[in-house]
């Protein structure tokens, strides 16, 4: 945690200066919008990322947001708190 904010990626690698990334929204897709071997996931949670203008002054960039995407996979054998408090099916994550 950094002055408040929720968290942050630092990216090197992409242009020639360090990029810095501030955590701005964390949303859910049910059922997931991405598959493996053809198969959707129960969930599929997204962390958007927005470019921090104010970092390392990244000057005229195109690249504004950063997205992780995390898939997970519920059965309705296990209860799982978490998952019922989003109004979700009880499951293993």
């Amino acid at each position: 945690m950094e002055n408040g904010n929720a968290g942050y990626i630092l990216v090197t690698g992409l242009a020639a200066k360090e990029l810095k990334f501030n955590l701005s929204n964390i949303h859910f897709h049910t059922p997931s919008e991405h598959a493996f071997d053809s198969k959707l996931a129960s969930i599929e949670a997204h962390f958007v990322h927005s470019l921090d203008t104010n970092y390392n002054n990244p000057g005229d960039i195109k690249l504004n947001k950063l997205v992780i995407g995390v898939l997970y996979n519920a059965t309705v054998n296990v209860k799982n708190t978490f998952l019922e408090s989003l109004g979700l099916a009880s499951g293993e994550v």
